[in-house]
């Protein structure tokens, strides 16, 4: 019983840890793509990313590529980038 417990504690941890890094993965290649092809700065998209991070988290949540997701923010919310 208590290896069941233990397994089934070690396995929500392990599920949380993996959900966690997928966030951070996409936030970092959103932020490479941005600035590699799209010339923005890091401070633009920090400033995009306080006042539209509902938004720009829906568009990951309703399965939209990264590239799309930054293809999007390049044409829609160019008054971010200075």
């Amino acid at each position: 019983m208590l290896a069941f417990i233990l397994m089934s504690v070690l396995l929500f941890i392990g599920v949380m840890f993996f959900q966690g890094s997928k966030g951070v993965l996409y936030m970092a290649s959103l932020n490479k793509i941005l600035k590699n092809e799209y010339g923005w700065r890091q401070s633009d998209i920090d400033k995009l990313w306080n006042i539209q991070r509902k938004e720009l988290n829906n568009l990951k949540l309703d399965g939209k590529s990264t590239s799309d997701i930054a293809r999007f923010i390049d044409e829609h919310f160019y008054q971010y980038k200075e």
